[in-house]
């Protein structure tokens, strides 16, 4: 349950642009060397799956959470470009998390104890937190809680693609979806549906549709294929954040989406005419069929036998 404070903060921050979006994120303060601007959220022992954070233009931190304080940020979220696949050739997106307030983490907010048990792979950094004289929070139930890690947006859905799973590889199956909320295409953000619904989903899910996300954000973290550092032991990675979908997408109402941009007018206009244009195209192929089917006919029989629509169409689909 959120306190007063907390409602008033998303209350205030979770409508920017006027489309929902806003996300909860509790565990440890990792400030980060540099500008002041970034920082981390560290949920686990496992630091390449730290929560990568940014502070608005002229925010700070407020004083009283050093590093390794237990914290929760409230954020907003975007997209953006961080590359390109050296194979597919398509952007590699990422989520950036804004950060526009700050609050105390409680107990029902932390990560527990179990989750700075993972044991990590080769060349992996860790963290121990008892090294750091850190006392981590103990609980009877072994799932990071809801609220350590939460996110809510709606939008239009800008495109999806369908992954199929590899058991051998451990890859699930997942769809994926790009949420736009902003004219600026580079600022979609990645979402992801794994499980053996996903297929399901991807056949729901349409371009152009609005629709509510509930989850969470993730790190997807792969090697880069660079040796492992000799002096730290440690191998380079590439690390994007996306956001995983904990339910399936929902339907929106005008309390999810509170405007109507013009880019929105204008995309679902583009849809609306690319559907035409597939339903002419299709009915003008139904007509070339169905006068071949006559003409054929014609040559063999007399008279010629007359062809509804609906015989047609059901020859042209066995073709």
């Amino acid at each position: 349950m959120l306190s007063q404070e907390r409602r008033r903060i998303a209350a205030l921050y979770q409508y920017p642009d006027g489309f929902l979006n806003v996300g909860w994120f509790a565990g440890y303060l990792r400030r980060k060397a540099g500008d002041g601007r970034h920082f981390q959220i560290q949920q686990t022992n496992l630091d390449n799956h730290n929560l990568d954070l940014v502070l608005r233009k002229n925010d700070e931190i407020p004083p009283q959470f050093h590093d390794l304080k237990p914290l929760r940020a409230i954020c907003n979220l975007t997209g953006k470009i961080i590359g390109e696949d050296p194979v597919t050739k398509e952007p590699i997106r990422t989520v950036v998390a804004t950060a526009v307030g700050f609050d105390v983490a409680t107990v029902l907010d932390m990560p527990i104890d179990s989750a700075f048990d993972k044991i990590p792979v080769a060349g992996a950094p860790t963290t121990n937190f008892e090294d750091h004289g850190v006392k981590l929070f103990s609980g009877r139930d072994d799932k990071l809680s809801d609220s350590s890690n939460m996110v809510r947006l709606a939008g239009i859905i800008a495109a999806t693609r369908f992954r199929a799973p590899n058991p051998e590889k451990g890859i699930r199956a997942r769809c994926e979806i790009l949420l736009r909320q902003k004219e600026d295409e580079s600022q979609l953000i990645p979402v992801r549906y794994y499980g053996r619904l996903a297929s399901a989903v991807y056949e729901r899910v349409m371009r152009g549709a609005a629709c509510e996300i509930v989850g969470r954000l993730l790190a997807d973290v792969k090697r880069t294929g660079e040796p492992i550092d000799p002096e730290t032991g440690i191998e380079p990675v590439r690390k994007i954040h996306f956001i995983e979908c904990t339910t399936a997408p929902g339907v929106t109402t005008k309390n999810e989406i509170k405007v109507t941009p013009e880019w929105m007018v204008k995309m679902r206009q583009e849809l609306q005419d690319s559907q035409r244009q597939r339903a002419e195209a299709r009915a003008r192929r139904i007509e070339q069929q169905k006068a071949a089917l006559l003409a054929g006919n014609g040559s063999k029989q007399s008279p010629v036998a007359e062809v509804s629509d609906a015989e047609a169409q059901a020859l042209f689909d066995t073709l």
